[in-house]
Parts: C-alpha cells; structure tokens; sequence
C-alpha cells in the first residue's frame, strides 16, 4: 500500500477530503519520525510497536567484488506486531 492509497482509503472511511486525509498521514508520518530520530519507541496499542535498536559494527562481504568491509554502527527501527494484528494475519 502506498502513502496515496492509504490516504485514499482514509478519506473514504472518515468522510475526509483526499487532500486532509493526505495531510493527516503526512503529518502523522513526520510525528513518528521525529520521535524516531530522538529515539523514542512509538506504542500503538492493538498494533504494534516500532523500536529504535542501536547496531553494534560489524563485517559484511561484498560479494560480487570479493571483499570484507566494516559496516559502520548505527541506529535503525524494528516494528513489532502487536497481539491483534498477529491474530488477525
């Protein structure tokens, strides 16, 4: 699903116009992201929650050249699925 889709079918399910609904999810979008970036964990009851995880340095091949390169550390999100949503996949 895309960022227009899903302003689509939120729109049709609010009574929304396309572009509020588009507005909506991009300032909803941005919250979360700046959230992230400060490295709080974002809790949705019912749906999940999406973690921020530090990644320790590591090797990694580069396999089409043959070489071992060092990956950097770095921070990047997990979501995990809350209790509803694994039940209903």
């Amino acid at each position: 699903m895309t960022k227009d889709e899903l302003s689509t079918q939120l729109a049709a399910k609010t009574g929304m116009s396309k572009s509020q609904a588009l507005r909506a999810v991009e300032g909803v979008m941005d919250v979360m992201k700046q959230s992230l970036i400060k490295g709080e964990n974002i809790y949705l009851r019912r749906f999940g929650t999406f973690k921020v995880i530090h990644r320790e340095e590591k090797k990694a091949r580069l396999i089409s050249e043959g070489k071992t390169v060092m990956v950097p550390a770095h921070q990047t999100v997990k979501f995990i699925s809350g209790k509803e949503l694994k039940n209903a996949l």
